[in-house]
């Protein structure tokens, strides 16, 4: 009598990996094992070579089913200023089992960096109105000075980069620049409310909110003009925020590369 040999059933083992991520995201791996039991698993990851940036996955459990790591972005090429915004890593999961060889698991994970990343700084605002008051000589209402209101306050960095990235620091602190460039630096002579004032003084009208409106629209006319005086001193202040920012790990993408 003939004996059936034994049926060994294959162990089907399934990957799970975000197919793309953020720069500073924290992410999840994890791997799923059917018609087996799992005896010890093995993390570990594979980039490019030549990669630039340090490329890491550093698992925060790798011999276990399921780990995190908090997703890192790599320069490929090599290059502070044409490297991709995109790097793609190999994620690799190895399963051991009692009584068969390993089964090995790859999948891509893709890093991305976003190309609209960085910080902003609004020009400064100036709120309020001047202080008016009637002429009884003239029968009119006059701007009589600038009063309490009308300020020139200078707008807060708007970061557009997440502070888990490791851009964060790089992106602050050129945007710091900027700010700084408002109150004291290339661009403090504008918005001032001294330059401002004597064009208000000359308005009067008959009626309070017309003067009102007058003086609502000397500032907007005000305000376009000192707007294309400071896009005229653009590159100037971007030179000086990038010499600031360009030293500042990572050297790569956010950088000036002969724009400036």
């Amino acid at each position: 009598m003939l004996e059936e040999a034994p049926f060994e059933t294959r162990p089907r083992v399934t990957i799970t990996v975000p197919q793309s991520a953020k720069d500073g995201d924290m992410v999840e791996f994890s791997v799923s094992v059917q018609d087996g039991t799992p005896t010890s698993y093995e993390w570990s990851f594979e980039a490019p070579g030549g990669a630039g940036n340090n490329p890491q996955v550093n698992f925060n459990s790798p011999t276990s089913a399921a780990t995190t790591a908090k997703a890192h972005w790599f320069a490929k090429p090599n290059s502070a200023c044409s490297a991709s915004f995109d790097s793609t890593y190999e994620i690799e999961v190895k399963v051991s089992f009692a009584n068969r060889s390993p089964i090995t698991k790859k999948a891509n994970f893709t890093v991305s960096v976003g190309r609209n990343w960085g910080g902003g700084v609004d020009y400064p605002m100036t709120p309020g109105l001047p202080d008016i008051e009637y002429d009884s000589n003239r029968s009119l209402y006059i701007v009589v000075g600038q009063g309490e209101e009308l300020q020139r306050i200078p707008s807060q960095i708007v970061m557009r980069t997440p502070e888990t990235s490791q851009f964060y620091n790089k992106t602050l602190k050129h945007e710091e620049v900027h700010y700084e460039q408002f109150v004291s630096g290339i661009f403090k002579d504008l918005y001032k409310i001294d330059n401002l004032m004597p064009r208000l003084l000359l308005l009067t009208d008959a009626g309070r909110q017309p003067l009102e409106q007058k003086v609502f629209q000397a500032k907007e006319n005000w305000r376009a003009e000192q707007k294309q005086i400071a896009i005229g001193r653009l590159p100037e202040s971007e030179r000086e925020a990038y010499a600031v920012s360009d030293p500042i790990a990572p050297r790569y993408l956010f950088n000036n590369c002969g724009r400036f």
